[in-house]
């Protein structure tokens, strides 16, 4: 089965490049509310139900969209494989954040 790729907002840029590591999926079309975050929320998760660890998370637009998508799979898979572009050689850039990351750096903040 093929990747996705989670795009937190499809406006008006051109996600070519992303295609090589699987299939576009946006989650949030246009213009979203930022206040309501419960209808973004609901909204997210019907797409991302099926998504799974290996999926990408490509970010775009609006950063109530971004904080959304992240936490959401943070929630489901412990991890996010992140897209992030570059515009100095118009490609995305590959990061990964997992909970356990997360977990530690608390971790090692409470000492």
């Amino acid at each position: 089965m093929e990747n996705r790729i989670y795009v937190t907002n499809k406006g008006g840029h051109d996600f070519e490049a992303a295609k090589k590591l699987g299939v576009i999926t946006p989650l949030t079309v246009g213009n979203i509310n930022p206040i309501q975050v419960d209808r973004v929320l609901v909204g997210m998760m019907q797409e991302l139900k099926d998504s799974t660890k290996n999926d990408y998370l490509l970010l775009s637009g609006h950063q109530v969209a971004v904080a959304v998508a992240v936490a959401i799979l943070i929630s489901m898979h412990h991890r996010v494989n992140l897209l992030i572009y570059n515009k100095y050689t118009k490609d995305y850039n590959i990061r990964q954040i997992t909970a356990k990351q997360i977990e530690d750096v608390l971790d090692s903040l409470e000492k």
